[in-house]
């Protein structure tokens, strides 16, 4: 489809491109939600890696591969395509991201004519922010940028002015528009790291080949010719529309260098060992497209390009093996990096003392309905930990929300608790028709203050064996109350 527009015109190729990049994250999702994952994490990160290869393709590749490579310097090849490219990353990319025209369709169109509440309700449900894909932003314009600065050094100032706009933008999303993404780990952070790393070995390969292909033309310059050829001519050439119309074309020849086809299409070279000399050799010795200046400027290129590629790929396969050696043999624990000083300090600091995380609660995502459900009781911990809540909620008990309440029995037991707490002091989980759990556990307990010294005063009794007992009582009836109210004594 690209190659079938960009013979009509670049900037229809270009839109298409724009497109492509924009439908390839639901297509990509569909895709890998026939995947098996054990967490979201993994999810998210297969997600990552196809977008971005598809991307990379898309926008990067496709060009260097449909556009002829004579075609490279030419007025509509590859240049202006690159230009239509950043142009429209630049603008229509942004603006469609602004105008959320799914959104505004859902909000103004598709929820006035819902069947139902609920249905409604979820067409105001926005998007929610994926950070896998606005990696894949980051990395695509920057292997763009890169792969082709070479030829389009002004591609540095379109990247800086997109990464700019792409910030602000972002930014405006998340707070407008965009809901809280899914939790996920450091998967996506580390594969970008990698995506970097490619990114840098690429510039170097394509910076040498490049410089060493220009001008891209195929033609090499062979001796000379008779100076009878020199002077001027009329050439007659027909069109092929009508091949019986002659047009008279006047051509001045004032120099007698000879030239002959000459590939100097290097990438499509497949030379071992990749060293500069066997790159830049051509069929016959005698030939060559490059002056001794720039075939001196060019092998110092082509040798700062293996060392660059030769180090990443070491640093690459060096933190795998490092990474492999220190799964299998040692225990990864961090706090034993830690100095006393920093363990000290890491003791001190306590869960409930850091407003921003939340505790783990297990709950379930359901399409078609706009808040997560709960897979566990929820009465016996902070409900800030949960980390959403309904505002339409007027009890903030979550009942609605969790699913135990769907089970019978599970729900005149619960119910029964909530009336006589005494219930649950009965139960006996051995006996088989207890009410024994059949979800998850949670539990939290607010932090006590630390207290330096307790002081017990104790009334003087008759007898030491009093004295004693009353101690005891006194110490049983402490703990068991700081056990109730969720304290360690």
């Amino acid at each position: 489809v690209i190659g079938i527009l960009r013979s009509i015109s670049s900037a229809l190729s270009g839109y298409a491109i724009t497109v492509f990049n924009l439908i390839t994250p639901k297509v990509v999702t569909m895709l890998t939600m026939l995947e098996s994952h054990p967490n979201t994490s993994s999810f998210s990160a297969s997600q990552y890696l196809k977008v971005t290869a598809f991307r990379w393709t898309n926008t990067v590749l496709i060009n260097n591969v449909i556009i002829p490579f004579t075609d490279t310097l030419a007025d509509d090849g590859l240049i202006k395509s690159i230009m239509v490219l950043f142009i429209l990353e630049l603008s229509l990319t942004p603006v469609l991201q602004y105008l959320d025209i799914w959104g505004a369709l859902q909000r103004h169109f598709f929820a006035p004519r819902a069947t139902h509440q609920r249905k409604m309700n979820l067409c105001f449900q926005s998007s929610a922010y994926d950070i896998g894909e606005r990696s894949t932003n980051v990395t695509t314009i920057l292997f763009f940028t890169l792969y082709y600065a070479a030829i389009f050094p002004c591609g540095f100032i379109f990247a800086f002015v997109i990464f700019s706009q792409m910030y602000w933008s972002d930014k405006y999303s998340i707070l407008r528009q965009w809901r809280q993404g899914p939790k996920i780990g450091t998967s996506i952070a580390k594969m970008t790291n990698i995506f970097f790393l490619i990114t840098i070995a690429v510039y170097a390969i394509l910076t040498f080949n490049f410089y060493a292909m220009f001008p891209f033309d195929n033609v090499c310059e062979d001796g000379s010719v008779d100076n009878e050829y020199l002077g001027t001519w009329i050439l007659n050439i027909t069109s092929d529309a009508n091949p019986k119309k002659f047009d008279l074309e006047s051509i001045e020849i004032t120099q007698n260098r000879s030239y002959t086809f000459c590939n100097q299409n290097i990438l499509r070279k497949f030379t071992f060992p990749p060293t500069p000399a066997n790159l830049l050799r051509t069929s016959d010795d005698s030939l060559g497209w490059l002056s001794d200046n720039r075939k001196t400027m060019a092998t110092a290129l082509g040798w700062i390009m293996i060392l660059t590629v030769a180090i990443i790929i070491s640093t690459i396969a060096l933190k795998t093996i490092v990474q492999f050696i220190k799964y299998l043999f040692f225990a990864d624990y961090k706090i034993q990096e830690m100095t006393e000083e920093k363990r000290s300090e890491l003791k001190k600091l306590r869960f409930c003392d850091i407003e921003e995380i939340k505790a783990y609660v297990p709950q379930i995502t359901i399409d078609g309905y706009t808040f997560p459900f709960l897979l566990c009781d929820v009465d016996e911990i902070d409900k800030e930990m949960i980390g959403w809540s309904n505002p339409e909620d007027p009890e903030g008990n979550y009942d609605a929300h969790n699913i135990i309440f769907d089970i019978p029995k599970v729900a005149d037991t619960k119910n029964a608790m909530r009336e006589d707490p005494k219930i649950a002091a009965l139960t006996n989980p051995a006996d088989e028709n207890s009410n024994a759990p059949l979800f998850s556990i949670v539990k939290s307990w607010k932090a006590v203050e630390k207290v330096e010294a307790l002081t017990l005063c104790i009334p003087t009794m008759d007898s030491d064996e009093q004295s004693t007992e009353l101690f005891d009582n006194l110490t049983f009836e402490k703990t068991r109350e700081n056990i109730e109210a969720g304290s360690r004594a």
